[in-house]
């Protein structure tokens, strides 16, 4: 009933692009309540309570307080119920929901799913568990571009668009980087591919819910730091970062999988799956507390830091941090906690590039770059090789810096990485490219299609299941159970009067329907490629067919299917 309302315009490109800068702007303002309720429960409970600071990463004899056990708890018993009664979405890393939904799903998420992850991400990172709130926002961002799409009952193609427009207007939003968040989401979805149709919906997302969440928070780089270089003498030092990244990024993705592969198959009830992980997680940072929380205040410190004491042991202890925070990261995520993996990649990135950047500093000191180049170049590199974005990796880094300085060494770094790092990804629903995905089967077969006219096709035309414009409710459902269908020709005096959906229609049973007069018809002199996207955009099992303003009938989406596995088949294409 609502599709009705809507103007003929709204299936334009360009009014997609004004339905996308909304999605910007509740998404803006969706990231700025989420991102602000977590920093008010960080404050509360880690900071004022038990007084933990993320900013020691150079202390080496730091004491856990026992009381943090307790907070772990209590955030994973809060996602625990929200998994097991609520919404059984929010479990683990949001950006490989969206990755799923997108391919498999038509890009429909449930509007609950939005409300529940903010909750329980709050939870969790408030409680001081190891993991990120990027992919919250970005599934926050998703749920809202899907509710959006399912209010005005668009497409399967458009809402895709939505969605992935939503998760770009998150990203953007919580990292102050909306070109970088736009890249990541139409590059996260495949591995050598990107989802170019959704580039500049996704930039008009970003962009918007970027500015409504700086207008209140400010703008600015997250990680401002001037003292930022690329020098010769470092090209070796970053093609052995490079390296490290690589077999660091594919520990951490088997050390995910096999965590999160024995969560899923074991036989604790779900309820007490997050909790067994904050157990576990305690037990890691007993020995390292640095692991605690998304790592945002972490890299803070490091990049505030003024100098680093060139010394082996320190470079050893950032290995150790890193592969501390790799082992906790897995166990929060895998075991069903709500938290991202995109902020702990950075934090380990750093890390290891603090680590070589410490090395070059022992061997060359004073002719190398800054350990806050090392630091982030590594953040860009190690995401782009585990994530399989390597565009959205680098400008995530510059723009969160604020600066353009480390593009060559985050170029040379990150290719290495990511050449070496082809074949898995920490993103399991990530696909090879969109000639796998099931959101483009349809393209693939459009080439054909296209050169296939209706008329010629000898594809049958049917009436069947044709209602004139004066019937009931009533009697468009007894036509329904006679012919087994739920989507209707409207006609008047053989002419064409629009369609109609009992899968989205409501009404009194005495009322006469009400066709939707902005689904268009098509000739016999149509390609069959055409017919298809009607019934495609539309969510349409069957098209009307008029010819010089007379209604012959309707095609089916199946016959016009069974027409191109057919021809296939028969090796006419």
């Amino acid at each position: 009933m609502v599709a009705r309302l809507i103007p003929s315009f709204i299936r334009t490109s360009g009014a997609l692009y004004l339905i996308c800068l909304l999605i910007g702007v509740l998404t803006g303002l969706g990231s700025l309540i989420f991102a602000t309720l977590l920093e008010k429960g960080e404050g509360i409970l880690l900071h004022s309570l038990v007084q933990f600071q993320h900013e020691r990463p150079f202390d080496f004899s730091t004491l856990l307080d026992i009381r943090i056990l307790g907070l772990l708890l209590a955030g994973a018993l809060v996602n625990g119920i929200i998994i097991r009664f609520f919404a059984g979405e929010v479990r683990g890393s949001g950006i490989d929901f969206i990755i799923d939904r997108f391919h498999n799903h038509e890009g429909r998420m449930r509007g609950r799913v939005a409300t529940y992850k903010s909750i329980a991400t709050i939870a969790s990172l408030s409680t001081g568990a190891s993991a990120g709130k990027e992919g919250p926002a970005a599934q926050i961002g998703a749920g809202i571009g899907s509710l959006v799409a399912n209010r005005i009952q668009i497409g399967p193609r458009a809402r895709r668009t939505m969605l992935l427009a939503g998760a770009a207007g998150g990203l953007g939003a919580v990292f102050h980087a909306p070109l970088a968040g736009a890249l990541t989401a139409v590059e996260m979805l495949y591995r050598e591919d990107v989802e170019s149709d959704s580039l500049v919906p996704c930039i008009i997302s970003s962009v918007s819910a970027y500015l409504v969440y700086t207008m209140i928070r400010g703008t600015g780089p997250i990680y401002p730091s001037t003292d930022l270089s690329f020098r010769a003498l470092d090209l070796p030092f970053f093609a052995i970062l490079g390296l490290l990244c690589f077999v660091c990024g594919f520990v951490f993705v088997r050390t995910y999988e096999f965590i999160s592969h024995s969560f899923t198959r074991s036989r604790i009830p779900l309820l007490l799956q997050p909790i067994l992980g904050a157990i576990l997680v305690f037990a890691v940072a007993a020995g390292f507390p640095q692991v605690l929380g998304s790592g945002a205040e972490t890299l803070r410190g490091l990049l505030a830091q003024p100098s680093f004491p060139a010394t082996f042991t320190l470079c050893a202890w950032f290995l150790m941090l890193g592969f501390a925070k790799m082992i906790a990261s897995s166990l929060t995520v895998g075991s069903g906690n709500s938290g991202g993996l995109f902020g702990p990649s950075l934090l380990m990135g750093a890390y290891l590039g603090l680590a070589v950047g410490t090395a070059a500093h022992l061997f060359l000191p004073g002719q190398t770059a800054s350990l806050h180049s090392y630091a982030l170049v590594g953040m860009g590199a190690f995401y782009s090789g585990i994530a399989s974005a390597p565009i959205a990796g680098m400008l995530m880094v510059c723009e969160m810096t604020g600066s353009y300085r480390l593009l060559p060494g985050l170029i040379l770094v990150t290719t290495l990485a990511l050449v070496l790092s082809q074949k898995w990804s920490i993103y399991k629903s990530q696909l090879h490219n969109r000639f796998q995905s099931p959101a483009h089967d349809w393209d693939i077969k459009m080439d054909f299609l296209e050169r296939a006219r209706l008329g010629e096709s000898k594809i049958e035309i049917r009436r069947h299941a044709m209602v004139k414009v004066d019937a009931t409710l009533a009697t468009l459902r007894k036509l329904a159970a006679r012919v087994h269908a739920s989507d209707f020709v409207v006609f008047d005096k053989e002419h064409y009067s629009g369609m109609i959906s009992l899968k989205q229609y409501q009404g009194r049973q005495n009322s006469r329907i009400r066709p939707d007069l902005t689904v268009p018809a098509v000739s016999p002199r149509d390609t069959l490629a055409r017919a298809l996207r009607i019934m495609s955009d539309r969510e349409l099992d069957k098209v009307a067919v008029v010819d010089e303003g007379r209604i012959l009938g309707y095609v089916r989406q199946r016959d016009v299917v069974g027409f191109y596995f057919s021809s296939v088949r028969g090796g006419t294409s």
